[in-house]
């Protein structure tokens, strides 16, 4: 398929010589799109979107929406910010603090870390995030204050705004 589709790009650009140009400009994005993409990966495991860290997903919620969304008009949120979806974000959320097993969250910031490691861009992140957690993950994510919340308490934090939240400083 890929040699059938050369051929094709190949032909368009022998009828139409001004395709090339833009079939080279195209293939120079997508380059930059898969260079990017470990950036994209590390960024994604920090934030334990897609099965990642229980603890980084609701570390990253709360700021997002307490430091950058809540300021926010509703219309003007990410969808998951907006009134009508604090519910659920929240329900979500608890739901996963629930479910920490201690080993398994401290392999998945171990995970994280180790993606964070290898790119360039987040070579300050990655340090910061290494002085923060130390030598042993587990006793971090032991200690850690959000496995102690729920939905309820994460809604406490939201409607104090997060001025009497330890975990966010």
């Amino acid at each position: 398929l890929l040699e059938e589709r050369k051929a094709e790009e190949e032909g368009l650009c022998e009828k139409a010589p001004e395709a090339r140009r833009a079939l080279d400009r195209l293939e120079e994005i997508y380059g930059e799109f898969a260079d990017g993409d470990e950036t994209s990966v590390a960024l994604r495991a920090c934030r334990g979107i897609y099965a990642g860290s229980s603890l980084l997903a609701v570390g990253h919620s709360l700021h997002e929406y307490l430091f950058i969304e809540k300021g926010k008009a509703d219309g003007e949120r990410e969808a998951a910010y907006r009134e009508r979806n604090l519910p659920f974000l929240l329900k979500r959320l608890g739901k996963r603090l629930g479910d920490i097993h201690v080993p398994h969250e401290a392999d998945l910031i171990g995970d994280a870390m180790q993606k964070l490691s290898g790119t360039v861009e987040l070579d300050e992140l990655h340090s910061k995030m290494n002085k923060i957690l130390g030598d042993d993950v587990i006793d971090v994510v032991t200690a850690s204050k959000l496995r102690e919340m729920d939905g309820d308490s994460i809604q406490t934090t939201i409607e104090e705004g997060g001025e009497n939240c330890k975990l966010l400083e």
